[in-house]
């Protein structure tokens, strides 16, 4: 096995092992997906509560400092010379989801949801 037969055979060798291991992993996810579906409700409200706790353990001064970071960061962007692309980016993206409404139009925007 020399030459670019040898190569081809290994790539297609690749190939089909990735593919097999992609099957098993769609099969497990779709098996993890029904369970998710199953007990989605109970595990938002304890991911909540969770969290709410969590928030609430941390110092109060841990707050500050996280507030403090922030706001000295979108300082910095604004002042930089690419912070007006990114507020743009993010400006037209934003009004990309609206799909085209009138300004007078009371309809919802359209988050990610098929049409």
């Amino acid at each position: 096995m020399s030459g670019a037969f040898g190569h081809r055979r290994s790539v297609a060798e690749a190939r089909e092992k990735l593919n097999r291991e992609e099957r098993l992993l769609d099969s497990s996810r779709a098996e993890l997906q029904k369970r998710l579906d199953r007990y989605r409700a109970p595990l938002l409200i304890a991911a909540g509560l969770i969290g709410g706790f969590a928030l609430t353990a941390a110092p109060v001064t841990l707050w500050f400092r996280a507030g403090g970071i922030l706001t000295s960061g979108a300082a910095r962007l604004v002042r930089s010379k690419a912070g007006p692309v990114f507020v743009g980016a993010l400006c037209a993206d934003l009004l990309s989801r609206f799909r085209g409404a009138a300004p007078n139009d009371t309809r919802q925007p359209n988050f990610g949801a098929d049409p």
